[in-house]
């Protein structure tokens, strides 16, 4: 019975440093609980990119020579070269942009037979708008102006390539040489949008080898008489 006694006393106070081991314990424990984790690193900002510039388009006018027909033009720097089978072909940009483009095109008329006059020159270009499309239309009268100093005409045609379309064809002759400056587009609107640039680059036509007209001469005044 006494040795029964002992050792629950044992058994008790082993229980008894195990609770209070246990229970020193707890406090350690929650308090590394507590304890926050340090925050991550920030991420360094990085340095803003630089935007691309928008493209720009080219400004002022650009030279055209043709040596071998003896004519020269100024057009738009920003039109952009090709898209014809002119000897000048140049495809129309604006700001704001004409949608589809329309096409600038000096071209040298060349037929069977030589052509007399600029009066030949215009039956045949009516005709030969006629024979491209049988629904081509001349628009209104036949306007005269000058080409580089020499006469031309200028013919509206609708219908011109397809139906809608719309060709402004200012037509002369040098030296025995048929030349049409002509403006094309696909439809009305673009073609209104189009005339006053295009009209403006015939206007800078020059015939290279024509000499420039001398300046009149003046005439010194007569002496007048003195008493």
């Amino acid at each position: 019975m006494k040795a029964s006694r002992s050792t629950l006393s044992t058994f008790g106070i082993v229980a008894a440093t195990f609770v209070i081991a246990l229970l020193s314990s707890l406090p350690s424990a929650a308090a590394q609980s507590q304890k926050k984790s340090p925050p991550p690193p920030r991420p360094r900002p990085q340095p803003a990119q630089p935007r691309p510039k928008p493209a720009t388009k080219p400004t002022g006018t650009k030279l055209y020579e043709n040596k071998e027909n003896q004519f020269s033009l100024r057009a738009p720097a920003a039109w952009t070269e090709g898209g014809g089978s002119g000897l000048v072909s140049l495809t129309i940009v604006a700001t704001p942009e004409i949608s589809p483009a329309p096409h600038f095109d000096v071209k040298l008329i060349q037929t069977d037979s030589p052509i007399s006059d600029l009066d030949a020159a215009v039956d045949w270009l009516k005709a030969d708008y006629t024979k491209q499309n049988k629904d081509a239309k001349i628009r209104g009268e036949i306007q005269p102006t000058k080409v580089g100093g020499e006469d031309a005409r200028i013919l509206t045609v609708d219908n011109a390539k397809s139906p809608g379309s719309v060709e402004r064809a200012t037509i002369t002759m040098h030296d025995g040489k048929v030349l049409v400056c002509a403006l094309a587009a696909d439809d009305a609107k673009s073609y209104q949008r189009a005339q006053t640039m295009t009209d403006s680059v015939v206007r800078t036509f020059k015939w290279l080898d024509k000499k420039p007209t001398p300046p009149a001469a003046t005439q010194p005044a007569s002496p007048t008489a003195s008493n």
